[in-house]
């Protein structure tokens, strides 16, 4: 057999082994994928019923999309702005559980601080606070916007902020010489002074 045949029938069993190989990890990871389930049902199941019509499913869905993992982490961000505050609260929940590896959820948390229910924009506040160093600064910022609940809920933010970021949090104040902070948003004594006590740590660490 001359040296060109040899060549083509060792490229060509290359071939059938890479594709032999390829074919079994992709029919291993789906079959994995299939049998990692939550409540009984698997990831696809659960993303089918993101557009349930009971408010309890699509709020059970967020849990199962948190589970999950990542691939599954935009229908949860998504539901940040569903139709039922309940279902927003779970979202927001299940966000803050995460932490920064759902960093994308950063905008549509900032947007739920006016949330028409106070218990969206409390748990999207503390969610906020557990961005990491990418939602600082806008919270930052937020402290002086024109509306109050927007105000109250980056204090709320930044007083849940993860001890590590106290650094990059008192870097971002430091460039910050005025911050207008209004803490009186309301009639409620619980809330007021929870916002006291805030922003009384906030000026602490910005004399750090």
């Amino acid at each position: 057999m001359d040296g060109g045949g040899r060549i083509q029938r060792i490229s060509l069993t290359v071939v059938i082994v890479l594709v032999t190989g390829l074919g079994s990890c992709w029919l291993y990871y789906f079959q994995a994928d299939q049998s990692l389930m939550w409540e009984g049902l698997t990831r696809a199941e659960w993303v089918a019923l993101r557009n349930h019509p009971e408010n309890s499913i699509r709020a059970k869905a967020c849990r199962a999309y948190a589970y999950f993992g990542e691939p599954t982490y935009p229908y949860l961000i998504d539901s940040l702005h569903d139709s039922n505050p309940h279902v927003r609260w779970v979202a927001a929940e299940e966000i803050e559980k995460i932490g920064p590896q759902a960093q994308g959820a950063t905008g549509k948390l900032y947007e739920c601080l006016r949330d028409s229910e106070p218990g969206v924009q409390w748990a999207s506040a503390k969610a906020l606070g557990r961005m990491g160093n990418t939602a600082i600064s806008r919270l930052i910022k937020g402290l002086s916007a024109p509306d109050s609940q927007t105000r109250e809920g980056c204090i709320i933010a930044l007083s849940a902020v993860e001890e590590s970021e106290y650094p990059i949090l008192v870097d971002v104040l430091s460039s910050n010489e005025e911050i207008h902070v209004d803490p009186y948003v309301d009639d409620d004594g619980f809330r007021r002074d929870r916002l006291l006590l805030s922003l009384q740590a906030t000026r602490v660490l910005k004399r750090i």
